[in-house]
């Protein structure tokens, strides 16, 4: 039999312009460019659409919760007062380096993941490009330019997306390194490893499978040992370049060699029958047993006990892992997302909606290899290519979750019900396709990449599991898009082969319309290169220059700190003036505070980081002529959430409910609870030392574990020495209702 060939016209357009056409799709360098670009629109569009961003880690566009907290260690590497309590410093190191241009701007941490996200949306097209073809580097590299669960991140000062850069990078530089047996991108491979578990710790497990796939690859092109260890070592000594400062200033600092302290908790956590997964409840233990609340003592104890549960209960633990585990290999479809005991939070990390995005993904990408495949080798075989390709897809894609299979024993019926993970196959199918069709060395690099990310998450039972799908979703992509296009490419030749048709030529395959590049092309490429080169020269002065300020600010004087603010003391006589000075004021505030000529005054502690119940509460809850005062003084910190009235976030936190009054609510830096002040403070009075006037009104509405919460009905500068500025004071109405909520 004879294959119909189709007849096509020549394009309508000048041959030099159809010639730059092609050469321009077929631009490793414009394309990457163009997907960042387009990457880099979204994420505006994104950010100018939610200028009042709610989600887990923003909050009003405010960083919240562990956002917060790395936006703290800016603010105080910034500052001169180091990186404090931060876990690990990338993100706070990074964030502090645009602060000392900047100023502290949450506005900085959107145009920050703006930056990255678009850097990382072109390395991910680079990436497919070199492993695979063009056709799944750039599906993959859309897929994540419109992924919603990537762009919900923007607004927020999470460690994901630089931590997930920095990943993709040392991936991109490992596949040129096996590709093209070279030193310098393995060792900045292991330099951008090692930088993005400063970020999020999840990767690193991947450096030794990294190391011993690249000293594979340089025996079997048939190198001595001598020369094919060079290639690992270096790898190796860019990761120990990256990390050493921070286990260095770890061991100095809380003696401890660890790079991200925290993960002793999730260790332990993970290895307990008791916990399973991560709570801040584990820290009761160490409560209990009276350890101290150092970094070195909660890491060694909890080290010693994740240890002592795995000796004791060994089984336990590897059912932990090895459930985990799986369930990491299947996570990647539209049902398992919706599980709410694997996937919390659906409504805030657009998981769901994301599987939504990569089925239209799968489908444009389907259509388009089909078309291409029916303009070069006919109607027939771009019709067995699409139907194969499109009955995998649908059947992943709506194959229930569960199935109930019903046997009848003795006219009784009995039902079980079974769970089929599709998502393995997929999976699976996709690996091997992608090592036949695709470069073996690269597809190598991204398999191990996918496979011990996944285990590491999984010795962790990770608590919050879509984090680690952050990092790993565009693995994931890959494989699924491998699996989809390659498997039918595959069928489609063997079928083809047997009705005895003409040879087949798929578009997305090595050598289909690859043309020498026009010379307008080559300079344009050469331009971006330079202009890359440029951006990076400039990059790597600013970061210069922001370390050595940085370093002042940190050797300075340490009279002048920020925190100086927090050790200043009132006697009771001062105290007394305050509150006096106060009922002058305000008439409200003389109706709130009692009398100090009348009667005793009582003078609490700050907000309480942790309460063990209502009987152990330091205070009284009086409504009017409050005889127990709080008077604390701190650097009022800029991370607080101002809500008009009438808007809430109470689903994120039941302290942010609806209220008929404005509010400021922020964390207390002098004791550690939750201060909430009835009013907007002005913007001016952020990073300033100032003295807090309030009482104490209750526990936090989240448990004892959350401290205490303070309503604040006054903020006074301090100036000059010690000197209370009541010229500048802000004084709100008290409230006797609505601070703790419904409750309040």
């Amino acid at each position: 039999m004879i294959r119909h060939s189709l007849t096509r016209k020549p394009l309508p357009m000048p041959p030099w312009l159809l010639a730059s056409v092609r050469s321009l799709a077929q631009s490793d360098i414009i394309g990457a460019l163009l997907i960042s670009l387009a990457a880099g629109a979204v994420r505006v569009h994104f950010a100018v659409t939610h200028p009042h961003f709610n989600n887990l880690f923003a909050v009003r566009g405010v960083p919240y919760s562990d956002a917060s907290f790395w936006t703290e260690g800016a603010i105080s590497l910034t500052e001169g007062t180091g990186f404090g309590a931060v876990f690990r410093p990338l993100l706070s190191l990074v964030l502090a380096f645009v602060y000392t241009w900047t100023g502290t701007s949450f506005g900085a941490i959107t145009v920050l993941n703006i930056l990255v996200g678009a850097i990382t949306s072109g390395l991910i097209f680079l990436v497919g490009r070199v492993a695979f073809n063009r056709f799944i580097g750039t599906a993959a590299a859309g897929f994540f330019v419109l992924d919603p669960s990537q762009l919900v991140q923007t607004p927020q000062a999470t460690t994901e997306p630089l931590g997930l850069m920095f990943f993709v990078l040392s991936v991109y530089a490992l596949c040129l390194a096996s590709e093209r047996s070279r030193k310098k991108p393995a060792f900045f491979g292991g330099i951008c490893l090692g930088l993005s578990n400063l970020a999020r710790p999840l990767t690193l497990f991947c450096a030794p499978f990294y190391a011993l796939h690249l000293l594979f690859v340089e025996l079997r092109s048939g190198r001595r040992w001598a020369k094919a260890l060079a290639i690992p070592a270096v790898f190796c000594l860019g990761i120990v370049l990256a990390i050493s400062p921070w286990l260095i200033r770890e061991r100095v600092t809380h003696g401890v060699w660890a790079f991200s302290s925290n993960v002793s908790e999730a260790l332990y956590a993970a290895t307990s029958p008791k916990y399973r997964v991560w709570t801040r409840a584990v820290r009761n233990d160490a409560d209990r047993d009276g350890v101290a609340s150092t970094v070195d003592a909660r890491y060694r104890y909890f080290m010693d006990r994740s240890l002592e549960n795995i000796r004791t209960n060994p089984r336990f633990y590897v059912e932990q892992v090895s459930r985990s585990y799986w369930q990491f290999l299947n996570c990647f479809s539209v049902d398992m997302r919706r599980d709410t005991t694997l996937f919390r939070y659906s409504g805030w990390t657009q998981l769901v909606e994301a599987q939504t995005v990569f089925a239209w993904t799968v489908i444009i990408l389907l259509m388009a290899a089909a078309i291409g495949t029916w303009m070069r080798s006919g109607a027939l075989t771009a019709g067995i290519f699409l139907t194969i390709s499109m009955m995998m897809f649908l059947a992943w894609r709506f194959t229930p979750l569960h199935w109930v299979i019903a046997i009848q024993i003795s006219k009784v019926p009995y039902y079980f019900s079974w769970r089929p993970d599709w998502g393995i196959g997929i999976l699976v199918f996709g690996i091997a396709s992608s090592l036949v069709a695709g470069h073996w060395r690269s597809v190598t690099v991204l398999v191990w990449s996918l496979a011990i990310t996944g285990l590491g998450d999984a010795l962790f039972n990770n608590a919050i599991f879509y984090r680690a799908v952050l990092l790993s979703d565009w693995l994931f992509a890959y494989f699924y898009f491998a699996a989809f296009l390659l498997v039918p490419a595959i069928l489609t030749r063997i079928i083809v082969r047997a009705l005895d048709q003409a040879p087949v030529v798929f578009p997305f395959e090595g050598g289909a319309n690859v043309r020498a590049a026009s010379p307008f092309i080559s300079r344009f490429e050469n331009r971006i290169k330079a202009g890359l080169k440029l951006a990076a020269i400039v990059l790597l002065v600013l970061t210069v220059v922001s370390s050595v300020r940085l370093i002042i600010a940190n050797l300075g004087d340490q009279t002048h700190r920020a925190e100086a603010s927090t050790k200043i003391r009132f006697s009771r006589e001062e105290m007394l003036a305050v509150v006096t000075r106060l009922r002058t004021l305000s008439p409200q505030l003389r109706a709130a505070f009692a009398d100090p000529h009348l009667q005793a005054i009582k003078f609490v502690d700050p907000p309480l980081e942790r309460v063990t119940g209502p009987k152990n509460m330091p205070f009284d809850v009086p409504t009017v002529g409050r005889t127990e005062v709080v008077i604390t003084a701190q650097s009022l910190s800029p991370l607080a959430l101002f809500f008009p009235a009438g808007t809430e976030f109470r689903l994120r936190d039941p302290l942010l409910v609806k209220r008929d009054f404005d509010c400021s609510i922020f964390s207390s830096s002098a004791g550690g609870g939750t201060i909430v002040f009835p009013g907007k403070i002005p913007s001016e009075l952020y990073g300033r030392a100032v003295v807090l006037v309030g009482w104490i009104e209750g526990e936090d509405p989240k448990g004892p574990n959350y401290g205490t919460i303070m309503q604040c009905v006054a903020i006074i500068p301090v100036v000059g020495k010690n000197r209370l500025d009541y010229n500048h004071a802000v004084i709100a109405e008290p409230k006797t209702s609505g601070i703790l909520g419904s409750s309040g």
